[in-house]
């Protein structure tokens, strides 16, 4: 896998997710944001990302 598509996998990805969420809350809570509700969601996806590459990489070889 090249690095283009592992840049937009764990860098690009997480940040179109994270603006989403970021959307989603600010639209409920009427523009009160809890900045630190982020970052379990941040870490939970990162990691979820990095597991499925490694398995999927081991499958391949």
């Amino acid at each position: 896998m090249d690095s283009k598509k592992l840049f937009l996998r764990f860098i690009v990805a997480p940040i179109i997710v994270l603006v989403l969420l970021f959307l989603v809350i600010y639209v409920l809570e009427d523009g009160d944001i809890n900045w630190l509700f982020f970052i379990p969601f941040i870490i939970v996806f990162m990691a979820i990302n990095s597991i499925y590459f490694l398995i999927k990489k081991r499958k391949l070889n």
